[in-house]
Parts: C-alpha cells; sequence; structure tokens
C-alpha cells in the first residue's frame, strides 16, 4: 500500500512539473488583417557594440496567434519580441528603429499576453507594468534629437553649409546641434530622475536604471560612479535578478573607464599591417578617436581633430583614430580623408572587437578618450567644441 502511494506521490510530481513546463509564458495575438509567418524572441546581446540581438526562439503564427514557452531563473525578466529581423552581422541581428518590428517586454512567471496591430507601435498588454513601461518609452522618443522639431532646419543649415564650403555657418549649426543635445540630455535627466524616484522599489524602475545609466550623470568620473552605485542600493530587493547583477557588473566596469582612472590595455592594426600598443605612447598625451565609416556623427568630429592635430602636435599631443570596421576597406577611407593626417589604428587583427567596446565602455560613435602621458583618462565623452576647449585649456597652460 505503501509502494502504491509513493508511486501517486510521485507521478504527481511528475505530472505538476510537466505541466508548469509547458504553461505558456507569452501569448500574443496579431489583430491587423494580415500577419507574418513568425514571432521571434530575442535578447540583446551586451558585448556587441551595436547591442545587436541573439534570437532565443521562433513561434509560428497561426490563426494570427502565437505562443513562446521557456523557463523564467527570475521573477522578472526582459525579453524582446519582433518580427523578422532586418539584418545580421557576426551572429547577431538587427532592427531599423524607424520600422517598429520589435518592442522589449518584461515578462513574469504569471505569463504575458500582447496584442499586436500593423506593428508594435500599435501594441496593447494585460498587464500594468509592461503599460507603464511603454508609456515610457514614447516619452524618451521626445527627448531623441533626430524627432525634435528643432532638428530638420539645423539638419538642413548643415547641409547647404557644407555644400557652400562656409566654415562660420558651419560652425554655428554646429554650436546649435550641440547645444540642442546637451538640452535635451539634461530634460532627460531630470525625467528620469523624477521616475526613479516613484519607481525606486519595482522591477521597472530597476529595469530603467539600468538601460539610462549615463543619462543620469554628467560625466564619467570616479564620483559619478559612486552615485550610481548609492543609487543601486535603494532596489537591493532585486539583487538576486539578472539585472541587477548585470547592472552590478556594469557599474564596475565603468569604474575602470572613469576620468582619474588607468586607460585600459588596448592595442590595434596601423596602415602598414603592423601591431601598435597604445601604452607605446607614455610619456606623451593622446586622444583618442573611436570611429567607422558610415558614423556620421564622426565626420562631424574631423574638423576638431584637425585643428588639435596641427596646433600641438609639436607639443605631445598624438591623435589616434581606431576604426572598428570590419575589412580593409578603412584604409581606403582614411585615405580618400585628406583631412585625418594623423595616425590610425583598427581591430583587423583583434578577433575581440565586440569584448573591445565592451571593455572600453563604447556605446556610441565617435568615443573620445584624452590621456594624460601617464595613461590616465583626463577627459571622456566630450564632442566638437567642448572636446576642443578642454584639450586645448591643458596645452595652453603649458
Amino acid at each position: 500500500m505503501s509502494h502504491k502511494i509513493i508511486q501517486l506521490l510521485f507521478l504527481c510530481v511528475v505530472f505538476s512539473t510537466c505541466f508548469q513546463q509547458k504553461k505558456h509564458i507569452l501569448t500574443g495575438k496579431i489583430t491587423s488583417s494580415t500577419a507574418p509567418k513568425y514571432m521571434y524572441l530575442l535578447k540583446v546581446n551586451e558585448k556587441d557594440q551595436f547591442k545587436g540581438f541573439k534570437i532565443l526562439d521562433s513561434a509560428k503564427i497561426q490563426n494570427h496567434q502565437f505562443h513562446f514557452d521557456f523557463q523564467l531563473k527570475n521573477d522578472y525578466e526582459v525579453y524582446t519580441v519582433g518580427f523578422k529581423p532586418s539584418y545580421s552581422n557576426n551572429g547577431n541581428y538587427y532592427y531599423n528603429r524607424e520600422e517598429n518590428l520589435h518592442k522589449t517586454i518584461i515578462v513574469n512567471k504569471k505569463g504575458i499576453h500582447i496584442e499586436i496591430g500593423n506593428d508594435f507601435k500599435d501594441i496593447a498588454f494585460n498587464d500594468q507594468l509592461n503599460k507603464d513601461y511603454n508609456i515610457l518609452q514614447k516619452d524618451l522618443k521626445t527627448f531623441t534629437v533626430d524627432l525634435h522639431p528643432e532638428y530638420p532646419p539645423i539638419l538642413k543649415a548643415q547641409s547647404k553649409a557644407r555644400y557652400e564650403q562656409d566654415s562660420i555657418a558651419m560652425k554655428k549649426s554646429n554650436k546649435q546641434y550641440y547645444q540642442l543635445i546637451d538640452d535635451l540630455k539634461q530634460e532627460k535627466k531630470v525625467y528620469l530622475e523624477r521616475f526613479l524616484k516613484k519607481n525606486n522599489q519595482n522591477l521597472l524602475g530597476l529595469y530603467v536604471f539600468e538601460k539610462h545609466l549615463f543619462d543620469l550623470v554628467n560625466k564619467r568620473t570616479k564620483e559619478d560612479i559612486d552615485i550610481l552605485q548609492d543609487k543601486l542600493t535603494s532596489f537591493k530587493n532585486y539583487n538576486n535578478t539578472d539585472i541587477y547583477n548585470s547592472l552590478n557588473a556594469k557599474i564596475v566596469k565603468y569604474a575602470h573607464c572613469a576620468i582619474g582612472g588607468t586607460f585600459p590595455r588596448l592595442e590595434g592594426d596601423n596602415i602598414n599591417d603592423e601591431i601598435e600598443k597604445i601604452s607605446q605612447y607614455k610619456g606623451k598625451y593622446v586622444l583618442l578617436d573611436f570611429w567607422f565609416k558610415n558614423c556620421k556623427p564622426c565626420k562631424l568630429e574631423v574638423p576638431y581633430l584637425k585643428k588639435l592635430h596641427e596646433k600641438y602636435k609639436d607639443k605631445g599631443l598624438v591623435i589616434i583614430s581606431y576604426s572598428i570596421d570590419e575589412g580593409k576597406f578603412w584604409k581606403k577611407t582614411v585615405a580618400e580623408e585628406k583631412e585625418m593626417n594623423w595616425k590610425h589604428l583598427s581591430s583587423l587583427s583583434n578577433s575581440y572587437t565586440n569584448d573591445m567596446t565592451y571593455r572600453l565602455c563604447i556605446e556610441a560613435f565617435p568615443t573620445l578618450y584624452l590621456l594624460s602621458p601617464e595613461g590616465i583618462i583626463l577627459e571622456n565623452n566630450l564632442r566638437q567644441e567642448k572636446l576642443y576647449q578642454a584639450v586645448s585649456k591643458r596645452f595652453d597652460k603649458m
């Protein structure tokens, strides 16, 4: 009798486990008249320099409905759902932001249901957490420079100045552009601080904190890192979650890239296919410029880098533009850009380009670092006129 009871209990446990595993964690419905064949479940690859996605699963859309079954390690986890990604590179997938083909959602063990219209702009959730996050995402778009109503006339003025080779008009329009960026950054910072104050005890607040870490500080100094570490302690109830651990690791990592820290080890290929180390330029000030060919903001830095090179090359300033382009066409680009007559390196022989951008805290391009003769980070995250002034200030004192 006791053996039968034990067997029955064992079967109950097995069936219960199976039932739990078969639970649909994420379900969805396409409400438009047409629907694609598949829906994709993705996660951001944090070590990819362009924050590409890894595809975890795909679900066939049948009768306009789909579902994903998977295990959650934590009570809440962040995923992305989307139609077929636009393109892939090195195993990472990407979406065109303007096409609205994907959405970041917060999934919980109770299950999430979403309904999608013609695209992910038209989306509805069955839970308050994702409804609040969706509102937040819409609000944050108002701080995006290329969506701001003041941007088109500035862009038009930049194009006209470039076509007419009017350096005065170009300087004026560039100044307006960066002033708009600074104003929007400050407005965004105030908005996020208000949001986090209201949501400092829930998972949405933690996720938004992780996503917008450096929108909350003006410069990346060691003091800023301490401020971020203090903010993280308010989310200690989530210290066993992936988001919390990822955020903590990111803050620790950025401590190594902060102003006042020693710049991490870095080497690259020069134009002659020789490997050079940044450390071999100790004894000189080094201005590192991380860029790639089709980066429009990178090209806006060139006139300022040129002025700095011409003014201070004989006073101990070494400018190194470090390309993360794939393939050797970067040499052709450098040859065509006659103005960029300073030192160039690339990551051609580095199989760890993504790891490199992760280690060096590169999240946008261009990224620039000014290093002291001892290899200490003096400035980071500066652009154009502010960069020129910061470098000039140091050399003009000498």
